[in-house]
């Protein structure tokens, strides 16, 4: 059976089905629709997760950064301005080497989110998602706007996720010293 679901629908069914363990949420607009959905899924016992309503963004990423410690599948929403109050905490989580980050990437003018994993490899979701696609499938159709922004991404050696990564490793570096 099919079902029309929106962007904020299935983002809670994504995350259910994905297995997130924690859930840390504070509401904000849009993103507010994905963490009720879940919220009444785990009340349903339909999603087995635990789910922490906190008093801000701050909180939020706090939560989760000290669940993603634990090894838990963590998962959270939020908008523009959420993330805004959640950066100072993704520096801790980049330093304990839990990998998730958002940033917004002048070279293709969108959020990406990369990762740097523990043996210091890294993913760009915005390039797993335009270019890696394009380079294997030429035929694949992108709007006049995508095709210029896959022309100035500069992965894999993109100075975002390199420079991101080559900090994590001199802050490493210098700890253990």
């Amino acid at each position: 059976m099919k079902k029309l679901l929106t962007g904020n629908e299935s983002a809670a069914l994504a995350a259910k089905l994905s297995k997130v363990q924690v859930v840390s949420a504070y509401p904000i607009t849009p993103q507010t629709q994905i963490v009720e959905q879940i919220s009444e899924m785990v009340a349903k016992n339909e999603m087995k997760a635990e789910y922490i309503n906190v008093e801000s963004e701050h909180s939020v990423i706090s939560a989760l950064a000290g669940a993603e410690a634990t090894g838990a599948r963590c998962f959270t929403a939020t908008s523009s301005q959420g993330l805004a109050l959640m950066h100072e905490v993704l520096f801790f989580m980049a330093g304990w080497q839990i990998t998730a980050a958002t940033i917004s990437c002048d070279m293709v003018s969108d959020h990406i989110t990369l990762m740097v994993k523990r043996d210091w490899s890294c993913e760009c979701t915005w390039s797993n998602k335009y270019k890696i696609v394009a380079l294997q499938n030429p035929k694949q159709k992108f709007s006049r706007d995508i095709k210029a922004r896959i022309a100035k991404c500069q992965w894999p050696d993109c100075k975002f996720v390199l420079g991101y990564r080559d900090k994590l490793i001199a802050e490493e570096s210098a700890v253990k010293k």
